[in-house]
């Protein structure tokens, strides 16, 4: 009975994990799409107009109920000045309070701990890691059926004739792409608002000097 209420366990373990798999990917490609298009995120042209005002005390006040008591007003000034300013209003929204202007822009991960924005994207390899992870689910759901009728013999893999064990492994592997779904997230905003401090790329020459 109880093995078979930990199989039932393993199957639901299974298809969660092909739903988790796709809600990821869903929410990287179209999730900030989604959100700008239902009108949840800042309207920062309207933000930008108003920082460009006299009044900065209404700019203030609009940016710190916008984005919270704690974020950096330079920070939302220099995204305000940038082309790119309404695709960073989610990130920004979501991590303004960690970001800092001082000299350049800094993240604040920590009260005691700060770092530049990642310059690198890191998408694809946790995306990697998170399809690894959902494949590793399947093989181990299709070894608790496999077991059932062929135990298998090496001493070393004696732990996967259990279905509980199994079990576990499965939960700790959606528990785990669950924690690489969400540092996704995290590092993605940041890269975003990073692109901010990119240095301008230096003008070619337009007429190269003769030999």
């Amino acid at each position: 009975m109880l093995d078979a209420l930990a199989l039932l366990m393993i199957f639901i373990g299974v298809a969660f994990s092909i739903y988790q798999l796709y809600d990821i990917y869903y929410d990287q490609n179209f999730g900030d799409d989604e959100l700008i298009a239902r009108g949840d995120v800042p309207d920062m042209e309207a933000l930008a107009q108003l920082a460009a005002g006299a009044d900065d005390d209404a700019f203030r006040h609009a940016i710190r109920s916008t984005f919270g008591e704690n974020v950096d007003e330079g920070v939302i000034r220099r995204v305000l000045a940038s082309e790119s300013r309404q695709a960073c209003a989610e990130p920004l929204l979501r991590r303004g309070h960690r970001i800092v202007f001082d000299g350049g822009l800094r993240v604040r991960h920590l009260p005691f701990w700060e770092t530049r924005p990642p310059r690198h994207s890191f998408r694809a390899t946790l995306l990697l890691l998170i399809l690894g992870c959902c494949l590793a689910v399947l093989f181990m759901g299709g070894l608790s059926i496999y077991t059932i009728a062929y135990p298998l013999s090496a001493a070393w893999l004696s732990w996967a004739n259990v279905p509980w064990i199994l079990m576990v492994v499965i939960y700790g592997l959606i528990a785990l792409t669950h924690l690489l779904a969400r540092l996704d997230k995290y590092l993605h905003d940041l890269h975003e608002l990073g692109r901010l401090d990119e240095p301008p790329a230096r003008d070619a020459p337009l007429h190269p000097k003769a030999p």
